[in-house]
């Protein structure tokens, strides 16, 4: 598997990312991130207190997970 300009970046940084970096990584909005953790659908996440905080592995494997070969695949069943 190749390796980013993008990955190689994020590799170097934080291991856990606020809701704002994970938004900007996956180019959706932090509403987008707190609907998900509502009704699922969207990265795993750990909450520290009242924070909140998107492990760079789980959104990795969120991004693979999300991978076509077609409109018509369904991908794995969450």
């Amino acid at each position: 598997m190749q390796t980013t300009e993008h990955d190689s970046a994020m590799d170097v940084g934080p291991l856990w990312l606020t809701e704002k970096q994970t938004a900007q990584r996956l180019h959706m909005s932090q509403k987008w991130l707190q609907k998900t953790r509502i009704v699922g659908g969207g990265p795993r996440f750990a909450k520290f207190g009242s924070t909140v905080r998107y492990s760079l592995a789980d959104i990795k494997a969120y991004e693979q997970n999300c991978l076509r070969l077609s409109t018509s695949d369904v991908g794995d069943a969450r």
